[in-house]
C-alpha cells in the first residue's frame, strides 16, 4: 500500500456457499382398502363360476317354476330369523374410543354356514384378499345359507383404523367395479346403531343376481353379499346381519 494512505478496513472473509440441503422427503401414502374388495370381487365371481358357483346356478336353474315360492319364503324366513334387533339395540353408538373387532357368528340371520369343500375355495379367496387391509387385527371371510333354497349370503369385515370411513366406502364401490363386479343402483343404507356410513349395491355374477352393502366406520370396514335377493329386503336385513359380525367395547 503506498505511503500516506489510510490502512484498509479488514473485512471478515466471505464463507463459502453451502451445499443445498437434502430434498424433503414425501410421506408415504396411505394404503387403500381398495385392493382387497377387489380381490374380494373376483372371489365372488369364483364363487358363481367355479365349484361351488355351478350348484348354485343349476339350483337356480332346476327351480325355475317354483323361483316365485322359493322368494317368497326365503324372504319372511330371513325377516323372521334375523332376530338380533335387541342385539342391533343393545349395541353402543360409534365411538371413536371403542374398541372394535369383528368375529365370525356361527350362524349369520339364521343361516348355517357353509362347509361344502365346492365352497372352500372361495373362503379362501376371502381370506387372502382380507389380509391385505392395512393394518388389519382381526378378519372375518365366510359364506352362509343353504343352495337349495338359493339363500346364499357371503361376510367379508376387517377390524383396521379408517381415517375417512365415507371415502373408503366410496372407493370401495369403486374398487368393486376394478374387479370386475358391475354394481349399479348405488345407494345410501342404514349403518344401524353402530354407525358410520353404508351403501348397497346390485349387480350380477356367474349368471346370479346379487346384492352387496358395506359399511366402515373408524375401526373397521365390512360387506355382505346376497345372492337371489331384492334390494329392499337385503337393506332391511343388513344393520341385523352387521351387528353379527362387528363387536364394540
Amino acid at each position: 500500500m503506498p505511503p500516506g494512505y489510510p490502512p484498509a478496513p479488514d473485512y471478515p472473509q466471505q464463507g463459502g456457499y453451502g451445499q443445498p440441503g437434502a430434498p424433503f422427503e414425501q410421506p408415504p401414502k396411505k394404503k387403500s382398502k381398495v385392493l382387497p374388495i377387489v380381490l374380494i370381487s373376483l372371489a365372488l365371481l369364483l364363487v358363481l363360476c367355479v365349484g361351488g358357483g355351478t350348484a348354485i346356478f343349476l339350483a337356480a336353474k332346476n327351480s325355475d317354476d317354483d323361483s316365485a315360492t322359493a322368494t317368497s319364503t326365503t324372504a319372511p324366513a330371513t325377516d323372521s330369523t334375523a332376530t338380533p334387533d335387541a342385539t342391533t339395540t343393545t349395541e353402543p353408538a360409534e365411538d371413536s374410543t371403542s374398541n372394535i373387532t369383528v368375529v365370525e357368528p356361527k350362524t349369520l340371520g339364521g343361516r348355517p354356514k357353509l362347509t361344502d369343500p365346492q365352497f372352500a375355495g372361495a373362503a379362501d379367496e376371502l381370506e387372502q384378499g382380507l389380509k391385505e387391509v392395512p393394518d388389519a387385527t382381526e378378519t372375518v371371510g365366510a359364506l352362509y345359507g343353504d343352495v337349495s333354497k338359493q339363500d346364499i349370503v357371503i361376510v367379508a369385515a376387517a377390524a383396521a383404523k379408517v381415517d375417512d370411513p365415507e371415502k373408503e366406502l366410496d372407493n370401495t364401490f369403486l374398487g368393486a367395479g376394478i374387479g370386475g363386479l358391475k354394481l349399479t343402483g348405488i345407494t345410501s343404507a342404514s349403518p344401524g346403531s353402530l354407525g358410520g356410513a353404508a351403501k348397497c349395491g346390485k349387480g350380477a355374477a356367474g349368471g346370479a343376481d346379487l346384492i352387496m352393502c358395506g359399511w366402515a366406520d373408524k375401526g373397521s370396514i365390512g360387506w355382505v353379499i346376497w345372492y337371489f335377493k331384492s334390494m329392499s329386503s337385503a337393506k332391511a336385513e343388513f344393520p341385523k346381519l352387521r351387528a353379527q359380525v362387528e363387536k364394540k367395547s
